[in-house]
């Protein structure tokens, strides 16, 4: 599997970034290119609760599952591909940092195709696209919470 990690300092209280990381409000900044969206299936959010994720891909409508493996508010977000998509795992931590917060997103993502091509898939078109993608998320969360971007 691969690990893409990325890091922004915020100038705002956890509980403020903490806000967005609720399902209704994470499609604002992971990947809102796309227009995802996130419901939860079964009632609450919780840890093990099941996650409906629907968007636009490069290749048309797209869904899938995830399960939340992390929920500890105002400290940390995660959730884990298990259906309709390839194996990933996100999680977003929060840590009070003087008078703001550091925020940490890190995905362990899987590439699909043959073993000895994955490798190469992963170089040269995967990792870049999950780099961009996670950097553009923190950056999209940091503006929101700043202030700086009104949330859709």
């Amino acid at each position: 599997m691969g690990l893409v990690e990325q890091e922004v300092f915020v100038e705002a209280p956890p509980a403020r970034i903490f806000a967005y990381l609720s399902p209704a409000l994470v499609g604002a900044w992971y990947a809102p290119a796309n227009g995802t969206r996130v419901e939860v299936v079964d009632g609450e959010v919780r840890a093990g609760a099941t996650l409906r994720i629907r968007g636009e891909s490069r290749y048309g409508p797209s869904a899938y599952e995830a399960v939340v493996t992390a929920w500890d508010p105002p400290r940390a977000f995660g959730w884990r591909s298990t259906v309709g998509a390839p194996p990933q795992e996100v999680t977003v931590r929060l840590e009070p940092d003087g008078g703001g917060t550091r925020v940490r997103l890190r995905d362990r993502y899987r590439s699909r195709g043959f073993l000895g091509l994955r490798a190469l898939l992963d170089r040269v078109f995967v990792r870049p696209r999950v780099v961009a993608v996670d950097r553009e998320a923190v950056e999209n969360l940091k503006a929101l919470a700043e202030g700086r971007r009104g949330c859709a």
